[in-house]
């Protein structure tokens, strides 16, 4: 790459292309490796010629998109049983659960050999 192109690139959008695609890449690493799929970053650049003037004048244009990738969706399982959904399997029988509390003084002791 020739000098003057690196220079144009740090020159472009009034000197913030660089900071911009910066943040751009930055900013879709972070999600894609939070989320663990594929992101992207595309930068674009738009050459006008300057009319009328004769001279090889370029008006360079610049735009970056950044493309996030989705989080996966989130699911619940449900079962359809007569017509409705419920979370609990309709199939499985309903157990009693209830809570146990630790006892307060030790009811066994055991000898050691």
């Amino acid at each position: 790459m020739s000098e003057a192109w690196t220079e144009a690139l740090e020159r472009l959008s009034g000197g913030h292309f660089l900071e911009e695609l910066d943040r751009a890449l930055s900013e879709v690493a972070e999600v894609v490796v939070d989320v663990g799929t594929r992101g992207t970053v595309t930068a674009s650049f738009a050459l006008t010629a300057l009319e009328g003037q004769g001279q090889p004048g370029v008006v360079i244009a610049t735009t970056i998109r950044q493309g996030m990738p989705a989080p996966p969706a989130r699911s619940t399982v449900y079962y359809a049983h007569e017509g409705r959904l419920q979370t609990a399997d309709p199939r499985q029988m309903r157990l009693p659960f209830r809570a146990v509390y630790a006892a307060e003084e030790i009811i066994r002791k055991t000898e050691e050999p």
